[in-house]
């Protein structure tokens, strides 16, 4: 006989409007466990059998953790979803055939059978409750709904400018209903020669309508691992490298992921795959950077806005460089002088100038350490040097 526990035989209330009510305990330990029935729950026996609904003391009284099947958070046993499972498939009209990979709640992957269609299996518990059925039945019912002839959406979709001259759309009952499209660019492209991507695509009838594009056309074309695999190493030919591999193996890949190209000047570099499809990026060895004294070259005097500060630079590109340096020096300044000389003697008057002037101690940007202080010779003496 159990021993008078005061905690048996009071009640709480229930989110739905129901009523719990401690009925026994069953558990000596310290956190002891209690037994409960619920004026809602408790009349679906099969889904809340006696001695189903139980609790913890601290839970129920201090944190007011409702038990059962009215609280928004009810913890479902797995033969509770199978009940429910049950119950939703005789109501659609479905035999329930099991749980092909184990039960695992609410997001457990279903096996049905319609009457019609066969076994068919669902995502999960959750969606099937909420309404989801066979996907051959619903094709079937949204193409009844829908009223609308075959010929009416493929001459809408031919109308416009969605898809290229020569696209082929054929209605389909196979691949889940969705048409069977043939789009001649994507049919012929390299891809599809090769054998790496499809030559065909399918789309849903309902995707027509909304403008959709399924063909390697489409700016939202989600390339497979092959077909970007080979495109990068198309790219990589056309620039006389060769692709090599992927440098994350195990990153998911898309256009910015990056790949290792190899030169055959100056061996294996690093590249994201959009500037080795995309643009015209390449080694980095091979790319040419700094001044080259067997060009025409400029030395370039720039002054400071506040007069405190003189810069005497070189460059091959005098419309590039100084653009970029507008742009990293933290200060204004003004073009005092551009003089076009040989690349050897540009670089030996610039070299002089900052010998002989004394620098400004810049620091923290481009061009930073060329800054001298200003003085009013500084100007003339770079003009009678660069000739």
């Amino acid at each position: 006989m159990q021993k008078h526990d005061p905690f048996v035989g009071q009640t709480f209330p229930t989110p739905a409007g129901g009523t719990i009510t401690i009925t026994g305990y069953f558990s000596h330990r310290r956190d002891r466990r209690y037994t409960c029935e619920c004026s809602i729950c408790s009349l679906d026996s099969e889904l809340w059998p006696e001695g189903s609904i139980t609790c913890i003391r601290s839970q129920v009284q201090d944190r007011g953790v409702i038990p059962c099947g009215c609280s928004q958070q009810t913890r479902w046993k797995d033969w509770q979803w199978e009940v429910m499972v049950k119950r939703q498939a005789a109501k659609l009209g479905y035999s329930f055939v099991g749980f092909p990979n184990g039960a695992r709640g609410f997001n457990s992957t279903l096996s049905l059978e319609c009457k019609r269609h066969g076994v068919w299996s669902t995502g999960r518990v959750a969606n099937f409750l909420k309404g989801h059925a066979c996907p051959k039945c619903a094709i079937e019912k949204n193409a009844d709904l829908s009223g609308i002839p075959d010929s009416v959406y493929i001459e809408k979709a031919m109308s416009g400018e969605l898809y290229k001259a020569g696209t082929v759309l054929v209605p389909s009952d196979f691949n889940n209903g969705k048409w069977k499209l043939v789009c001649q660019v994507c049919a012929n492209d390299d891809i599809s020669l090769s054998g790496v991507g499809p030559s065909c695509f399918y789309i849903s009838r309902k995707n027509i309508a909304r403008g959709l594009v399924p063909c390697r056309c489409s700016a939202t074309y989600r390339l497979t691992n092959a077909e970007l695999e080979h495109k990068a190493s198309v790219a990589a030919d056309k620039k006389g490298y060769e692709f090599v591999g992927w440098h994350d193996m195990a990153a998911k890949k898309n256009t910015m992921a990056m790949v290792y190209v190899s030169c055959k000047d100056h061996g294996e570099f690093r590249i994201s795959f959009a500037n080795l499809v995309y643009h015209d990026r390449k080694c980095p060895a091979c790319a040419e950077y700094g001044f080259k004294s067997d060009r025409d070259g400029y030395v370039y005097a720039l002054k400071s806005e506040c007069g405190a500060y003189m810069k005497i630079g070189i460059t091959n590109k005098p419309e590039i460089r100084i653009p970029q340096l507008t742009k990293a020096t933290p200060f204004s300044f003004a073009v005092d002088g551009v003089f076009k000389t040989s690349g050897v003697n540009a670089r030996a008057t610039e070299r002089s100038a900052h010998i002989e002037f004394m620098s400004a101690g810049l620091s923290g940007f481009d061009g930073c350490t060329e800054w001298l202080r200003y003085e009013p010779d500084i100007l003339k003496y770079v003009e009678e040097r660069a000739f």
